[in-house]
Parts: C-alpha cells; sequence; structure tokens
C-alpha cells in the first residue's frame, strides 16, 4: 500500500477532521514508507497509548505494527505478524475498508512460511476472491494465487497457473494486474518450452500495456525474437521488431531489430 493510498484510507475512515493522532499517524506511515521501521513502530505506538486516540485510530495504527513487524528490514517475522492482523481484523470484521487488506496480508504472512503455510494462504486467498470480487485485493490475491498453484514447478501446475489467470483476465480484463498475470504466464509457458503460449502471453501483455516502463521495449522485443527464431511467423517477426523501431527509437536493439527486417524481407 503506497503512503498516498495510506492516507486517503485513513481519510475514508476517520472522516476529514484531522485530529493530532491522525497527523501522527501520518507521520508514522512516512516513517515506515522510507524504511525507518524503528520509528513507525514507535509513533504507531504512540497512537495506540493515547488515552483521547478513537478506536480507528488505534485499529489503523495496530495495522502499521503489524506490517513493521512483518516487513521490517532486517527481522521481519511474518508469524509474529499474524495475531496482530488477526487482533485487528476480530474488531473491525469484514466490511471496515481495512478488511481486504488485512486478509491478503495475514495469506502473505502464510504464504511465507513456505508448504507449510500454503493451505492456510490459499484459504485467506480464496475469502478474499469471493468477499471483495473485483477490488485491487482480489486482483494481487488472484496473483498470489497463481504463485501458490506454480510453486511445485511440474507441468500439470504450471498449466493449472496459467489457466487460472487466463481465466481471471478473461473476467477482469482491465484489472490493475493483467500485464504483470499475463508475464508470470508467459515465463511459466517459456520455461516448459510452450513456445506459442509463451509468446501468445507476451502478446497479450503488451496489448494491455507492461506496468514496467522499463520492460516494454524487451516484451516486444521478445515477440519478434521469438516469432522469428522459434515459430518462424516472418510477418510477426516484422510487426514486433518495427513496432520495436518505431515505438523505442532509443533501445539498444534498434540496429539489430533493423538487421532482422532487411534480412527478413529478403527471403521469399
Amino acid at each position: 500500500m503506497t503512503f498516498c493510498a495510506k492516507i486517503l484510507l485513513c481519510f475514508l475512515c476517520f472522516g476529514a477532521f484531522v485530529a493530532p493522532q491522525a497527523t501522527m499517524l501520518s507521520d508514522a506511515w512516512r516513517e515506515y514508507d522510507y524504511q525507518n521501521f524503528s520509528g513507525a513502530y514507535r509513533l504507531f505506538g504512540t497512537v495506540i497509548s493515547q488515552k483521547t486516540a478513537s478506536q480507528p485510530d488505534i485499529q489503523m495504527a495496530r495495522y502499521g505494527q503489524a506490517l513493521v513487524v512483518q516487513y521490517r528490514i532486517p527481522g521481519g517475522d511474518a508469524k509474529k505478524a499474524l495475531p496482530l492482523y488477526k487482533q485487528v481484523l476480530a474488531q473491525v470484521g469484514d466490511t471496515n475498508l481495512l478488511s481486504p487488506a488485512l486478509y491478503l496480508n495475514i495469506a502473505k504472512a502464510y504464504r511465507s512460511q513456505n508448504r507449510a503455510g500454503f493451505d492456510s494462504a490459499s484459504l485467506w486467498l480464496k475469502n478474499i476472491l469471493s468477499r471483495y470480487p473485483g477490488s485491487l485485493y482480489a486482483h494481487e490475491a488472484a496473483l498470489e494465487t497463481a504463485y501458490l498453484l506454480s510453486y511445485t514447478q511440474t507441468k500439470k501446475d504450471f498449466l493449472a497457473s496459467i489457466d487460472f489467470l487466463k481465466a481471471y483476465c478473461a473476467q477482469y480484463p482491465s484489472n490493475a494486474f493483467a500485464s504483470t498475470m499475463y508475464l508470470f504466464n508467459s515465463s511459466l509457458a517459456l520455461g516448459m518450452k510452450n513456445y506459442e503460449l509463451g509468446r501468445d502471453q507476451l502478446i497479450m501483455a503488451d496489448s494491455v500495456g507492461v506496468i514496467n516502463i522499463r520492460r516494454r521495449p524487451t516484451v516486444v522485443y521478445q515477440i519478434g525474437y521469438i516469432s522469428e527464431k522459434i515459430l518462424h511467423d516472418k510477418a510477426s517477426a516484422l510487426k514486433y521488431y518495427n513496432k520495436l523501431i518505431e515505438s523505442y527509437p532509443t533501445d539498444q536493439r534498434i540496429t539489430y531489430c533493423q538487421m532482422r527486417i532487411d534480412a527478413l524481407k529478403e527471403q521469399p
């Protein structure tokens, strides 16, 4: 959760009036984003100890402390964070704006325990998908689910993970993580040497817009290269080599792409 998102969540949960505790809460989130984990934990604790602090303020501060316990560098401990998340969830219930974030971080805390926690993580992820469908938390839960499905790295599980994300993207085609899902699918498919499927998923990622702008030209290049060298698809190779030249004129692979275009055009 970004700093701005946290501030917005504070505003929505606690109202427009900025009490001293709310200001301190904002300071705590800022220190957390700066990775000053000790300072953030202390400020969250100060909010909790204030006699005038509202219950929503305290709940948000306890959530912040749980995040510090789980993600602090060094020394993060997901197992110790679990009861803290669950304590806040028991207080706020399932319909609070904070609830899906709690569900997601509980799932991640179980997942970080590797196979021992996967069943529990899967259960919490399923709850997110069913309780908060179409939300950003559900989209991230879908990615987490795909990771769990593919963890054993067998062909069967890779295909199950790919099918799950393809179905999810068909249901939510414009979700914020769609390109990441397609790229994840592509990595699994290429790992199985299923180049047709891997390329198709790269094309889908390119079509919805790769989130990481530095990776965009690489995706276009990969599509062209796989099309030419592995799938012998001249038309697609020309299309994506040309796209790289036209869309990313400063890319270091421009010269190579132009050479391949010239060579392909000479072929019958």
